[in-house]
Formats: structure tokens, C-alpha cells, sequence
């Protein structure tokens, strides 16, 4: 946070540096809701809703969501290459271009606008090698370079919003395999293995580190507590692994996702038709891990990792299809998760009405907002892909009038590129977004 000359907190001074641009964000009060941690049914597709084995994105630039491929049956012949877009707000669904390989078992990471799909199992019984691009703003698609290993049931994270890594997976048998694509020289490249074959599960990068809560083994009681992986960012192909047993009993068929910059799981056990949810959250700034209470979704008997996704725009968590058994009992159900300082007694929120947006600025902007009573506040700026690029004010705050600045680089010092960045202020509850165009 810039703190100015004149007063304590970095609250707003006449004195304070001069930017290129200033951003406001005026806020209101408003009492905060209770804590709300159960699943709440949204609609289905019209098309093939009961599905599982597909992959999941979340588009944070248009605030959309996307299906992509999957089988209605579990049995090769039933793949699909349907690409499904939803709506959060208006809680509808579009049809878009199809995916030009059928196939399932997949998972999929958006990366500046472009969604990539590498591997999957095909309608002819086969692991394969396969990486497609599909473009939103266009909706169209693109074939890029193989996989050097053909592989399915892999887990995909991003990292720095620049590199896909692909961890393990199937491919004839669990592998211990890393490979890593870079989405702009279209290449390919091995990074250090995993310290045991796996797959299906989830993956989280978060900075510079590897979280995989749970993955599945075929002979490897291994694959049970949490696995970090430490990428070295002078050379992202060197990863130092480490298992960490944080909170034993949860499915190796999670789904993860991150939200916050914190890891959340689902898991339960696919041996029981009547399993309860279980819910997990872990902090990498403390390292704690707790469970979510009340997390209740019964008749899912398994989630595989991709089936779930994070909407940064609203704290939500999505459930989208998929189920282990095949037996047409997908369920669309998202989980509202309440931000750090939630509990507080008061909170602010940001009306529609009177924003400023679409502020341009070269060398670095200035950021002016209002909180109305004490709550927890944090000022994040973050790229097109919903990556952090610069994390501004983190703590608890009095009411007032404050002023943050951002210099234009990243967390490790690095000028941003040119382009749209958005300005997220979280208080309480509530999240006010705001767009910034930074010129070269």
C-alpha cells in the first residue's frame, strides 16, 4: 500500500505522489449475509447435461464459464466434442463451436483468452496427444503442436499466466510425467517428474508453487495427503517436490480449484451412493488447513478433478456435472464461499452507479477507495486470465478514505506488459472490479 506523507494508514493526503491516472472506487455500507456453505442448484445445459470426464474453464475478461467434451456413459463411442458456455448472471447457456476432437477425460487451462486442451481419450479407445486452442473472442479453434507423451485423466495448471504444465496422467499406465507447454512459441518440454505416477485429481499453481491435494494411483499408496512442487522461475522445467500429509481421508478423485490465492478441495468416497461432500481449504501464507462446514451434496458418488471451477468474480465455487458412476445424476451446484472478514459486523459494497472505468496509464496508476466501517480489505490487480500480477493492501482496515498505488510490475519486481489489468477491491463480503489499460 503507498503510504502518503501527511497521515497514518496511508489514508488520502493532497500531498500524495503524482500517476499517470487515478482509479476510483467509492463504496457503501451494507450488512453482511451469513455464512452460506451449501450447494445451490443452477441450470443445466439442454445438451448432454448428465456428462462426466470433461474439462472446465472459467473466462474471468467476460466472467463465463465453459464445458468442454466429456462422456454421458463412461464407455468409449459416448465422447463428445460439445463446447458449452455459461452465463453466472443470467444462468443460461450457449452452444459455441464444437471441439474438433471428441473426446473425454480431459482437462483444459485458459490462458489470455485462449483455452487449450491437450490430451484425452478418443471415441477409438486411445490415449492421445492431441493439444487444441480454442480462441473466445473468436470462437473458433486451432490445432497446436502434440504432446511429446499422449496422455489422458492429466492434471493442468498455469503458471504466471504464461506456462500450461500437464502432471501425470494415463497413458496405457499411470505416469509420473511433467510436461510443459508454452502457449506463445508454441513448444513443448519436460519438466522434472512428479515423485510418483498418478493421475486424475486436481492441480493448483499458485506463484510459484504446485498444490495437488489428492490424486488417484493404481499401485501406489503414495498418492494419499498433498504434493508441492517448488518451480524455479529461472528455469519453470525444475520443480523440487515434497509430500505434504495435510488432511488425510479425502477422495483421491478431488476436484481442486484456487480462489484467492488459496487452495480448495472436494472430495468424498466413490464406493457409496449416499457420500456427503467433504471440503477443504488451505492458505499457503499460514499453512493451515480447514475444513468447509455444512458442505453437504448428496448422491455424487466422485468428482473428478476438472469438473469443478472458481468464479473470482462472486467467491463462488462451481460444480459443473460429473459424477463417477455415469448413472445420470450430474448435478450443476455452486458454493458460495465467504471471503476472508465475512464474519464482520459491518462491511462495504460498491453501487453500480457513478464508477469511473477504462483508466489509461503508462508508468503507474493511483488508486483512491472509500470503506465506510471496519472490515478486511485487500486491493489485488490482476491480468485478463484472472492471474495476480500485484497484491496492493491485505489487512484489516478502519473506516476512511485511502490511496494505493501500483507501479506497473508484478510480485517479484518485473514491469507488467502492456495491456488491460483489472483492480479488484475486496471489503468484507463484497468485491468491486474495476478495468485499467496500461500503455507502453
Amino acid at each position: 500500500m503507498q503510504r502518503n506523507r501527511n497521515g497514518p494508514d496511508g489514508r488520502l493526503s493532497s500531498r500524495a505522489g503524482r500517476f499517470a491516472a487515478v482509479l476510483v472506487l467509492m463504496l457503501m455500507p451494507v450488512m453482511t449475509g451469513l455464512v452460506q456453505a451449501q450447494w445451490v442448484p443452477f441450470s443445466p445445459p439442454d445438451s448432454l447435461p448428465d456428462r462426466a470426464c470433461h474439462a472446465t474453464v472459467y473466462d474471468p475478461v467476460n466472467d463465463r464459464i465453459y464445458m468442454f467434451g466429456g462422456t454421458p456413459t463412461g464407455s468409449s463411442g459416448s465422447y463428445v466434442n460439445l463446447c458449452q458456455r455459461y452465463d453466472p448472471a443470467a444462468d443460461t447457456w450457449t452452444l459455441m463451436a464444437p471441439m474438433p476432437t471428441s473426446r473425454a477425460w480431459i482437462s483444459a487451462a485458459c490462458v489470455r483468452g485462449r483455452v487449450y486442451i491437450p490430451g484425452g481419450y478418443s471415441n477409438a479407445g486411445t490415449v492421445l496427444a492431441v493439444n487444441e486452442e480454442y480462441t473466445i473472442a473468436t470462437n473458433s479453434w486451432a490445432t497446436r503442436a502434440p504432446l511429446p507423451v499422449a496422455v489422458c485423466a492429466c492434471k493442468v495448471g498455469v503458471w504466471r499466466d504464461s506456462l500450461i504444465y500437464i502432471l501425470g496422467g494415463y497413458s496405457g499406465t499411470d505416469i509420473e510425467t511433467v510436461q510443459v507447454y508454452d502457449p506463445f512459441t508454441d513448444s513443448w518440454a519436460i519438466g522434472t517428474p512428479m515423485p510418483w505416477p498418478s493421475d486424475m485429481g486436481g492441480a493448483i499453481i499458485i506463484r510459484d508453487t504446485v498444490y495437488i491435494p489428492n490424486a488417484y494411483s493404481r499401485g501406489s499408496p503414495n498418492s494419499q495427503g498433498m504434493l508441492k512442487g517448488a518451480i524455479n522461475p529461472a528455469s519453470p522445467t525444475q520443480i523440487t517436490w515434497l509430500r505434504d500429509t495435510m488432511l488425510p481421508g479425502t477422495s483421491s478423485f478431488c476436484g481442486a480449484v484456487s480462489l484467492r490465492n488459496k487452495v480448495y478441495w472436494f472430495g468424498d468416497t466413490h464406493l457409496s451412493d449416499t457420500a456427503i461432500m467433504k471440503g477443504c481449504v488451505y492458505d499457503p501464507a499460514t499453512g493451515v488447513t480447514e475444513t468447509i462446514p455444512s458442505l453437504r451434496l448428496e448422491g455424487i458418488t466422485s468428482l473428478y478433478g476438472p469438473v469443478v471451477v472458481a468464479r473470482e468474480a462472486a467467491y463462488e465455487i462451481y460444480q459443473v456435472a460429473g459424477t463417477y458412476d455415469y448413472a445420470g445424476r450430474s448435478r450443476y451446484h455452486k458454493l458460495f464461499v465467504n471471503p476472508p472478514g465475512a464474519r464482520e459486523a459491518g462491511s462495504a459494497v460498491m453501487p453500480d452507479k457513478g464508477l469511473r472505468v477504462s483508466t489509461v496509464f503508462r508508468n503507474g496508476i493511483r488508486i483512491q477507495y472509500e470503506i465506510d466501517r471496519p472490515c478486511r480489505a485487500t486491493l489485488t490487480v490482476y491480468d485478463q486470465s484472472g492471474r495476480v500480477v500485484r497484491t496492493l493492501v491485505s489487512r484489516q482496515m478502519q473506516a476512511g478514505r485511502y490511496a494505493a498505488a501500483w507501479d506497473g510490475r508484478d510480485e517479484y519486481g518485473r514491469p507488467a506488459g502492456s495491456g488491460v489489468y483489472f483492480c479488484r477491491l475486496q471489503a468484507g463480503e463484497f468485491t468491486a472490479t474495476r478495468k485499467m489499460v496500461k500503455t507502453e
